[in-house]
């Protein structure tokens, strides 16, 4: 409830006594950063500074359609996955779909809801196609905690899409 939160190191300080831990016997939050002081030193978080890509890392380009992979809105837990309502919405009902944009349809020639062959990790299943230009050139973006694509494998990684015969 509102005003009755505890610190979090009062709620560990707690702990460590109930468990009869040494070093929990602080009664005062500076005792706390007085102490991690005396360990850390002159050590102090900077974060101005800026994550920089290694000048030793060598990334290769990726070649030919590359899987992309979302956890869709309803099918993260059991409560929503066993909701009938939510089953039944439209984000619900594209997550067993193959996602792809208007260039890749027009280089594969592939409309909207034709079935599609897709080949990933020696694996193959035929899904309906979707087009969907939020995904990017190259993309294919294909829902994750789906029975109708599961043998696929890996959430991302080089895919293969063929029109199904």
């Amino acid at each position: 409830p509102p005003g009755e939160a505890r610190p979090a190191w009062k709620i560990l300080r707690v702990l460590g006594n109930l468990f009869n831990l040494d070093g929990f016997d602080y009664t005062a939050s500076d005792q706390v950063r007085e102490e991690l002081r005396q360990q850390v030193g002159d050590k102090m978080a900077n974060n101005k500074t800026a994550w920089q890509i290694p000048s030793t890392l060598t990334v290769e380009p990726a070649k030919g359609l590359q899987r992309i992979t979302e956890m869709p809105i309803y099918s993260v837990d059991a409560l929503v996955r066993r909701a009938g309502a939510l089953q039944h919405t439209i984000d619900a009902k594209i997550t067993e779909r193959v996602h792809i944009n208007t260039n890749v349809a027009a280089q594969l020639s592939l409309g909207d809801d034709q079935k599609v062959q897709v080949k990933q990790n020696g694996a193959n299943v035929t899904l309906p196609v979707v087009i969907d230009d939020r995904v990017p050139d190259d993309g294919v973006l294909i829902y994750a905690g789906q029975v109708a694509h599961a043998q696929l494998g890996a959430w991302y990684g080089q895919i293969e899409l063929s029109a199904a015969t």
